[in-house]
């Protein structure tokens, strides 16, 4: 059982990475600046804590 659970953190682990970098490619097209900012900033806090449970979990 604790494999599956390495697994899928790992799995997470890989597509949060994926999502954080891709965000970088969507701000090239911001028609609206606020809404975009909002939305990195509660995208990213919500990734960064599954980021944090995944690697910091014992």
């Amino acid at each position: 059982m604790e494999n599956l659970e390495c697994k899928g953190s790992v799995f997470r682990i890989k597509n949060c990475n994926f999502d954080l970098l891709s965000l970088g490619e969507e701000l090239f097209d911001v028609v609206d600046d606020d809404f975009w900012w909002e939305f990195i900033g509660r995208n990213l806090c919500l990734k960064s804590t599954f980021l944090y449970c995944d690697i910091y979990q014992s």
